[in-house]
This record gives C-alpha cells, structure tokens and sequence, in this order.
C-alpha cells in the first residue's frame, strides 16, 4: 500500500512452502515422558515435522520422509535388548509414524533423533508389560485406591540399613506410601501428587535384592528410593491415572483442549440463559463489582450479555 491506497494488483496471495524438518520444532503427538507398551504388540507413535518457523512440513513425491530418522533404546536392566522399530510415512495426516515392537517386558530408555539430533520431546521412557500385567493395569484404573506391596531403601536422602516393608498405595489424585506399626496401625510416610512434576526414575542396580528398584521424585520434596516386585505395575498404572485426568498429553496445549472440551461437556445438557449486565467503561472494576455482587453460582453460569456505557 502506498498510504492508504493499494498499488495495482494488491491484495493477492502468495503461498510459501515450509522449509526441510528441524529437530527442535518436530516432535512426537499427544507427547508423554512415559510410554506404555505391551510385550510382542506394536505400540505406533506419531511424529509432526515440522520447519524451523515451525511450519508444517510437507514432502514432494520423489522426497524420503523418514529419511534421516533414527531411534535408540537401552534397557535398564541390561545393556543389549533386541526392540523392533520401523518408520513410516502417513501422507494423509502428514506425520511420520514410529513402530515399535518390544520382544519382553522391562523398562526402557528411547531417544529419537533427526540427522543426529535429539527431537525436541524424542526423550522418553518405555515400560513394556507382560499381557497379564497389561491387563491388571486397565482393571486398576476402573478401581480406585489401589495398593502394592514394597521396601522402602532410602528417605529424606539418607539410606536405610535395612529393607522397611511398605505398602503403595496409587489413587487417581495422588500416591501414598504408608507403613504399618504393630502391623494394624497405618502410619503416611510421604505422599505425592499425581501430577507431571512427579517422576520415576528406574534404576538398574540393586545391592539389597534381585527385586527391581526405583526413585520417586517430585521436585519439592526429598527423593524416595523404593524396590517392589510389581514396580512396572505401579509406574504403569500412575501413568494411566495422570494420562486420564489431563487428556491423555502433558504438552499444554494438549492440556488446555483437554480442560474446554471437558468443560463444554460439562454444560451441554444446561441450558443457559442469557444475562444482561452494563459496565461504566470510566470505572470498569467498580461498575463490574457492583453488577455481579449479588449473583448465585446459577447466576455465574449463564450466558452474559454485556452493554458497555
């Protein structure tokens, strides 16, 4: 524009092609730290390449999608493991998918990368589950306050001199480990928030027993080291839990798509009137607070229709 004029043939448009995918932009859909998978199942990831301005990318017939693509996964308890993984292109979605197929339970460690660099959330942890464990993880996520047998290693950072037995107890708002005196008196030991700030940390050695051993960790509290038959089932089922209660992401916007849709549905079945309110625009808080001080929580519910003065 020249002024407020337009020069000969404006406005038109102009259509920029994304550039080649950049690992600090591309990265895996519905993202989670931890990934849960059943042994001899293929468990799909989807990935979005994505430019450096964060452009969705998009691949000529005679271009290689998965071409510079590699994953690499280590197991916790031994150094070698045998995973199957394949990359496909779903040109419908325009998303690369990672297959994976892991030969036995465990927990693992997967990095994937893009021409040697790390993806921007391709960091993760795997726990592959036996079917029968797999099955016990979805009936305990139907149930509530569900309780696992353990031995406390360390607390307040400082190791214990001897196993204590304690019991996990994993709800759908947080994790307990209780232990109880004289056997029939329960007494918390530490409690924590199911929530993406709590993590677990699977370590591969254990000096008191063959029994796995893991580190419970949420940022604001002292790290907790426990050791439990069932520490893949534990892990699994506080995944599934947190998954639940935020949409099944940890990304943000996952989040917060999650949180409307939830509250659309919470909704829909009111109907909602709609409620006429007129603000000062000179005294926008005061006038605010005076139309909306007497109002009930059903009030609060309907529709606003606001008259600015």
């Amino acid at each position: 524009m020249v002024g407020t004029s337009h020069v000969l043939g404006s406005p038109f448009n102009k259509t920029f092609l994304p550039g080649p995918p950049d690992p600090l932009k591309t990265a895996f859909v519905r993202h989670s730290s931890t990934v849960i998978c059943t042994a001899d199942v293929p468990h799909v990831l989807a990935i979005e390449p994505r430019d450096e301005f964060n452009n969705l990318c998009h691949f000529l017939t005679d271009d290689d999608p998965v071409a510079g693509y590699t994953v690499s996964i280590s197991q916790t308890e031994s150094p070698e493991v045998v995973v199957k993984t394949t990359f496909d292109y779903d040109s419908v979605s325009l998303r690369v998918r990672l297959t994976v197929i892991f030969s036995k339970e465990g927990c693992f460690h997967a990095k994937v990368a893009f021409n040697g660099v790390t993806l921007h959330n391709g960091d993760f942890d795997c726990i592959v589950l036996s079917s029968s464990d797999a099955a016990m993880v979805h009936k305990n996520v139907r149930n509530h306050n569900i309780c696992y047998e353990a031995r406390l290693l360390s607390l307040h950072g400082e190791k214990l001199t001897k196993p204590r037995k304690v019991l996990v107890y994993v709800s759908p708002k947080q994790l307990t480990i209780k232990e109880f005196l004289l056997k029939f008196i329960p007494k918390r030991i530490v409690t924590f928030r199911l929530c993406p700030s709590t993590k677990f940390q699977f370590l591969s050695d254990n000096r008191y027993s063959s029994l796995p051993a893991f580190v419970i960790d949420d940022g604001s509290q002292p790290k907790v080291e426990l050791m439990a038959k069932d520490r893949n089932v534990i892990a699994a089922t506080f995944t599934h839990f947190l998954l639940k209660n935020i949409g099944g992401s940890e990304t943000f916007k996952d989040k917060q798509a999650f949180f409307y849709h939830e509250v659309r549905r919470f909704h829909h079945k009111h109907y909602h009137e709609k409620l006429a309110m007129r603000v000062n625009r000179d005294k926008l808080l005061e006038s605010s607070l005076k139309a909306t001080k007497g109002f009930s929580v059903s009030d609060w519910c309907r529709n606003f229709e606001i008259t600015f003065q």
